[in-house]
Order: C-alpha cells, then sequence, then structure tokens
C-alpha cells in the first residue's frame, strides 16, 4: 500500500512567493503551536486518495494523464490569506488561488475518472488553496484567538502568478521530519 494523492507542483515564482509569505509569518508567529510546510512541499492539491493498492497505481496515473491531456495549460495566482475550518479555530492556514475555469473542470475530471476504479468522491467542495501551516494538537484557545489575529491582519503582497502545464500523482511517505513526496507520475496538459 502507499498514500497517494493527485496535485499540482507549484513553478519557481510561487514558491518563491510563498516562501516570502510563510517567512513573514512564521516571524510573527514564531511562538505560536504552529507546524509550518516546507515551501518545497507545497502543493494544490485536487485529489487526497489515501492508502493505496500499489497494483492500481498505474491505472491511477493512466487515468489521470488521460483526463489532463484534455485541458490546456492555464495560469494561477495567489490572492489572500485564510484558515480552515474557520477564523474562530483556525487551524490550518493557507494561502487563496485564484485560477481559470479549467482548473475546477480538471479537477472534476479527475474525481469523475478515480471514481471508477471505486476511489470515493470527495463531498466537500473544491477550494483550491496551498497549506502553509497546522495548528498542532498541543494548542491552548488563546494560541488560537492569536493566530486568528495574526491571519485577519496579515496582509498579501502583489500577486504572484505562474502557468501549471501538468498534474503530478504523489506517494507520502510520513518520516519523523514530515511528510516526503516522491511523484509517481507527471501528466502534461494538452488541451488546446
Amino acid at each position: 500500500m502507499a498514500r497517494t494523492f493527485i496535485a499540482v507542483e507549484m513553478p519557481e515564482p510561487l514558491q518563491r512567493a510563498l516562501d516570502k509569505i510563510s517567512v513573514n509569518l512564521r516571524k510573527q508567529m514564531v511562538d505560536l503551536p504552529i507546524r509550518w510546510v516546507n515551501t518545497h512541499n507545497i502543493h494544490l492539491t485536487l485529489k487526497f486518495i489515501g492508502e493505496t493498492d500499489q497494483a492500481i497505481i498505474p491505472r491511477i496515473a493512466a487515468a489521470v494523464a488521460d483526463v489532463a491531456k484534455r485541458f490546456p495549460p492555464f495560469e494561477i495566482s495567489l490572492t489572500e490569506l485564510g484558515v480552515f475550518p474557520n477564523p474562530n479555530k483556525p487551524l490550518v492556514l493557507w494561502v487563496g488561488v485564484q485560477a481559470p475555469a479549467p482548473l475546477a473542470q480538471l479537477q472534476q475530471g479527475i474525481e469523475s475518472a478515480l471514481a471508477q476504479w471505486g476511489i470515493p468522491v470527495e463531498e466537500r467542495p473544491f477550494h483550491p488553496h496551498l497549506t502553509l501551516g497546522r495548528v498542532r494538537r498541543e494548542h491552548r484557545v488563546a494560541n488560537l484567538k492569536r493566530i486568528a489575529e495574526f491571519m485577519a491582519a496579515a496582509k498579501m503582497e502583489p500577486s504572484a502568478s505562474a502557468r501549471i502545464d501538468s498534474v503530478t500523482l504523489f506517494r507520502s511517505d510520513l518520516k519523523p521530519g514530515g511528510s516526503v513526496y516522491n511523484p509517481l507520475s507527471r501528466s502534461p496538459l494538452l488541451g488546446n
């Protein structure tokens, strides 16, 4: 079994912008219980699959490639800072992504293609975002309030943007220092 997911990798211009945003937030919230995501690991998840039988990974890769080739490359940009599930309980810190309609259509196409292999369809609506950090389990209510205040006051610098031209199937290996993401296949966006 392998823990897998499908995502869009961040091109260099977006990685640099995310690094600036992350460094700025880390400085402001240095004493708060947040596990920050390494900026080279930040990705835009299209579908989290979870534990996957190794035998069907080639079929998943082929299904993703088949969907991806129908979509043209597109531009995405960073828009805003936010938290999940809500400002009163900020457990995940994220950067929002503005993208054209093809991103949502690509995500839906992948959901539909994988459903044919028995992979459950995500019930929550697709909300394109890039996770910067997660609040640790040992948090206190006072810390959540401070995190919410920092995030509400944080400002985005001028938005960075970049062209997206592929989708990646990843394996996620849990290590003591955090997750390590290994690409299993990359599928180019080839549509006109």
